[in-house]
């Protein structure tokens, strides 16, 4: 490209807004919070199913299209459920973790029960990460960390 005639570099980024990123970091701090639901997907003694937790907090699950990119065909991993947590923390929204038919939390806490399990990993990692623990609210028992 020509300036006059200089010949000159011509650098082709952004959204073509000219702002060069800022279009993209305000259309990231203008989206709505996450709220999200945490917990066993059903647990038989209450018969607390985490969709209807999840509808009576406001929340949404791990499967809401705003995940959908972290889960493909539904299978999670550690890395997952963590960029999970991040995504919700980075909106400025909350976590509300239902705590309803988790047994022995001492031991899941330690990873000496539940290892390998996606609410048992939910539950560590909510607990050991000091950011994510300031946005979670624990439910139907009392906060184990």
């Amino acid at each position: 490209m020509l300036a006059g005639a200089t010949p000159v570099l011509v650098h082709n980024c952004g959204d073509g807004s000219g702002a060069d990123g800022v279009a993209q970091q305000a259309s990231k701090s203008d989206a709505k919070p996450i709220r999200l639901a945490l917990g066993l997907t059903f647990d038989f003694r209450s018969g607390i199913r985490l969709d209807t937790f999840a509808t009576e907090h406001g929340a949404v699950t791990w499967k809401d299209q705003r995940f959908s990119d972290l889960f493909p065909g539904g299978v999670s991993s550690d890395s997952s459920l963590e960029a999970m947590t991040q995504r919700v923390l980075d909106s400025g929204g909350r976590i509300s973790f239902n705590l309803a038919g988790v047994q022995n939390l001492p031991g899941v806490l330690e990873g000496t029960v539940g290892a390998g399990l996606r609410t048992s990993f939910e539950l560590r990692h909510v607990c050991g990460n000091s950011a994510i623990r300031s946005i979670a609210t624990f439910h139907n028992r009392s906060a184990p960390c």
